[in-house]
């Protein structure tokens, strides 16, 4: 429904997101609020409420799509109101709009701030569902660092980097491993926590059934198995159970490992690539807390994890960096052809970091705005990046 009300009460003005101003010491909020939370936008939320008072999450919308009316509430409790162009009218060749947005919590309480933003989330993916759009959204103050940073290589690190291209050897290889390189790049840029983690464990997936099928191996002497080894196996799995468990698990447990064998191939193969011993490997297959990588990633692609469990998302938030560190290692192992004993190379990982103050994502709370140099606070297009 289109919206007939202002936002409820808040910290910013509407099209407006500046540093919080506190004239006071904000040590114990910001240590409440981490002990609160491992999530950095609930602590950052919890944050803006105790230092403002407000219960509400002020969030901004960047999407590839103008809606037709001023604002819209869905539900009762979030708003979004369309920023007005910051230089001008809109023009025919403006790709991108930006929203400001407010949900009404109602208290501090730390699961309510989760909820809250797990609604956002919601509401900016039905927005992309339907109008098949490109659409980003963040919070307004996060314990994330947000600060803008690039890439600041040396001469030597180019050098390794060029050698990357030189270990390409046919158009079949190149194409399979720019489909795995494709998913972890896709990973590394996605906002949402299950789908960076699908998206890792796709990028290993992927290259591993296409070794299997296109009977490429990137030198790392994969034999593919035939069916009726398979099957034999299967049988030698269900003799072997005793006592018997649930029957139909126990067959279905054996048609996945042995007939359909998605797992077993990506087993096999990230052995030969990493050694059969190697830490990743057992990251990979073998339980810990109750649930390997592979479970996981099963888990999530049919919604036995789910963000709107707690005890879910820290555990695949707790994991997450792991699996992105096995997906870009394979990678690169199966590029440069490495043995198990070879050490992948790494770049020096130096960074250019943008500082401002005048930027509201570098500084989230000060006494003053006088010697910030900005007067303008209205929502810009590049902090919404």
């Amino acid at each position: 429904m289109e919206a007939d009300t202002p936002f409820p009460p808040r910290y910013n003005r509407f099209n407006e997101w500046k540093p919080i101003v506190y004239r006071g010491n904000t040590k114990q909020f910001e240590e409440e609020a981490r002990a609160a939370s491992d999530d950095p936008d609930v602590q950052g939320v919890l944050f803006y409420m105790k230092c403002t008072r407000y219960h509400v999450i002020e969030f901004v919308i960047s999407a590839s799509v103008e809606i037709p009316v001023d604002g819209i509430t869905f539900g009762r409790r979030l708003h979004i109101y369309k920023c007005p162009r910051r230089y001008g009218e809109a023009t025919p060749f403006q790709q991108t709009w930006i929203y400001d947005g407010c949900f009404e919590v109602g208290s501090d309480d730390p699961e309510a701030i989760r909820i809250g933003i797990a609604e956002i989330q919601r509401a900016a993916s039905r927005l992309a569902l339907f109008f098949d759009s490109d659409v980003r959204w963040q919070v307004k103050y996060s314990m994330a660092s947000a600060s803008a940073s690039s890439g600041k290589p040396s001469k030597e690190d180019l050098k390794k980097m060029t050698d990357v291209f030189q270990h390409e050897r046919d158009d079949q290889e190149a194409r399979i491993l720019d489909s795995g390189i494709d998913w972890h790049i896709r990973g590394n840029s996605s906002r949402n926590l299950f789908t960076r983690f699908l998206c890792h464990y796709i990028a290993v997936e992927s290259v591993a059934n296409a070794i299997h099928e296109c009977g490429v191996d990137f030198g790392i002497g994969y034999r593919r198995e035939r069916r009726d080894e398979r099957e034999a196996e299967a049988g030698e799995f269900l003799r072997n159970q005793s006592p018997f468990p649930s029957p139909l698990l126990t067959i279905k447990d054996a048609y996945f490992e042995y007939v359909v064998a998605i797992k077993r191939r990506v087993q096999q193969v990230t052995k030969l690539v990493f050694g059969a011993d190697h830490r990743f490997v057992q990251a990979m297959f073998t339980n810990r807390d109750g649930m390997s990588l592979t479970d996981m990633r099963a888990a999530i692609a049919h919604g036995r994890l789910t963000l709107g469990d707690t005890e879910d998302e820290k555990l695949v938030r707790s994991r997450l960096h792991e699996m992105a560190a096995i997906a870009k290692a394979f990678l690169m192992r199966l590029v440069l052809r490495l043995s198990p004993t070879e050490s992948v190379p790494s770049w020096s990982k130096r960074f250019r970091v943008a500082f401002t103050p005048a930027d509201p994502r570098n500084i989230t709370c000060v006494s003053s705005l006088r010697h910030s140099g900005q007067r303008d606070w209205t929502i810009r297009p590049e902090w919404c990046d």
